[in-house]
């Protein structure tokens, strides 16, 4: 019996011993380790300010790494092409920072700025940072649209509504056209909003401006206008949306101009991670194509407004048509909307 007592005491020892043994062991923590990287974002927030219409401001942000190991970052991600993100150096070193170049360009009517540039890294899965750039777009007086767009027949006639809006207690009285070929009828007499009409004649092709004066003769408003024939083969829908991370497929729908019914048009993507998988024709001036994206090699950086496919119809020395497209990234998205 004394030797069981004796048995049982030190076994009772060396289980509290190894009890305190395990209480004291360092454990690894995700957060709180010197091992991990540690990413801090200074300044979190941009703060523009008050911004022209249309301008561009260039800002930085350091991305400074705490930890004591490298930290390799992937391409930054904006919610607007609006901010173009740019990391020269995507490894960050122990105890060191790179910087984050920002090009924001202002909304082409007053407005207040939001939008976030997110930063994710391989070594850190499942964690993100955010940079938030907050302004105000500012303006006395803007055009709506901000520039002009226009087709016109083949005999170069064609006509745009646009609107002169103004916060100011003296409002532009006058619209002129940098052109000849072009003539501006007023439509309103609103007092914060004018609307007018641009009329193009016997100009096929051509740029020029719209000059907003006040009653006081000073220039307060450029408007762009750009006028060129009207499109013999169109896409709908314009816009495109890339998912991130799988490959998509789409339907687009190609319609000639019924002038042009009966011939096919020639369609040729001007991207590598965009092919046509089947075409079909619906009636005589309207063609399906399913289209399939693969959105694993879509590169991190896309221009908006990137031309994606190049188009022509089967007829000797017929003229190129660019479709124009905004490809976004989004991880969360299942398919093409």
């Amino acid at each position: 019996m004394r030797f069981n007592r004796l048995v049982a005491a030190i076994v009772a020892v060396s289980l509290a011993q190894i009890c305190v043994c395990i209480a004291t062991w360092p454990i690894a923590s995700s957060g709180g380790s010197t091992m991990q990287p540690r990413l801090r974002v200074v300044p979190r927030k941009v703060e523009l300010g008050a911004v022209a219409l249309s301008e561009v401001k260039l800002v930085e942000a350091r991305i400074c790494n705490d930890g004591a190991s490298p930290l390799r970052l992937d391409q930054p991600l904006s919610t607007c092409g609006c901010v173009k993100p740019t990391l020269p150096v995507t490894t960050v070193p122990p105890r060191g920072e790179v910087s984050l170049r920002l090009r924001v360009t202002a909304p082409t009517t007053p407005e207040n700025i939001l939008q976030t540039v997110t930063l994710t890294s391989r070594d850190a899965p499942g964690v993100s940072w955010a940079v938030t750039v907050l302004g105000r777009a500012e303006a006395e007086i803007w055009a709506s649209p901000p520039r002009l767009e226009v087709e016109v027949d083949d005999s170069g006639e064609g006509r745009r509504d646009f609107t002169v809006h103004s916060v100011l207690r003296v409002e532009p009285l006058e619209v002129e056209s940098s052109s000849e070929f072009l003539r501006v009828e007023q439509l309103s007499d609103a007092t914060a909003s004018r609307r007018y009409r641009l009329h193009i004649h016997r100009a096929t092709e051509g740029d020029a401006f719209l000059n907003v004066f006040q009653n006081d003769g000073k220039l307060a408003l450029q408007v762009p206008v750009r006028w060129h024939r009207r499109a013999e083969v169109t896409m709908r829908p314009e816009y495109m949306f890339i998912p991130g991370g799988e490959a998509a497929r789409k339907v687009v729908f190609l319609t000639v101009d019924p002038r042009k019914a009966g011939m096919e048009p020639i369609v040729e993507p001007l991207v590598p991670w965009l092919r046509i998988m089947r075409r079909r024709q619906l009636n005589r001036h309207t063609f399906e194509l399913e289209i399939l994206a693969d959105s694993t090699s879509v590169p991190q950086q896309i221009e908006p407004g990137m031309p994606l496919f190049a188009a022509r119809l089967q007829r000797p020395k017929a003229p190129n048509y660019h479709f124009l497209g905004y490809p976004i990234r989004s991880a969360s998205s299942r398919g093409l909307d």
